[in-house]
């Protein structure tokens, strides 16, 4: 969450997932992109 202002808006969804793939198991990677996705649109 700490690098979404670093990744440009285009490949936020090909990069987060992945960052957040390492740190997490899949439900929290599919949290993850819930969230970004509420946070940014």
């Amino acid at each position: 969450m700490s690098t979404v202002w670093a990744v440009p808006c285009g490949s936020i969804w090909a990069v987060m997932p992945v960052i957040s793939g390492m740190f997490f198991p899949w439900w929290g990677t599919l949290l993850v992109c819930v969230v970004i996705f509420v946070i940014i649109y």
